[in-house]
């Protein structure tokens, strides 16, 4: 799947950061939905834009900002271990525990 943004609302810098930023927090969302539904996905932001246009018949309005590998996984990992909540999460300053 390819994740886009329409350039021509783009009309400066800002304008393309936030469409960035809002093609990230939807590919995170699609990354979210996939995995409640037991599929593997990916986010990939290194890519050929125009092999990727051609091959997907991407009008020249949009720009491709991020693709999502989607799939079955062959294997399962097993569950990363996390820090505590009071290692990482503060209150006022950085270090004074919640």
């Amino acid at each position: 799947m390819a994740i886009c943004s329409e350039s021509r609302t783009q009309q400066n810098r800002f304008d393309s950061y936030l469409a960035t930023a809002s093609c990230a927090m939807a590919g995170q969302n699609m990354l979210l939905a996939a995995h409640a539904l037991g599929l593997g996905a990916c986010l990939v932001r290194s890519f050929s834009s125009a092999a990727v246009r051609e091959i997907l018949g991407v009008p020249s309005g949009l720009e491709i900002e991020l693709l999502v590998a989607l799939g079955y996984s062959d294997e399962v990992p097993a569950p990363r271990s996390r820090s505590a909540s009071e290692e990482i999460i503060f209150r006022d300053r950085y270090g004074n525990p919640w």
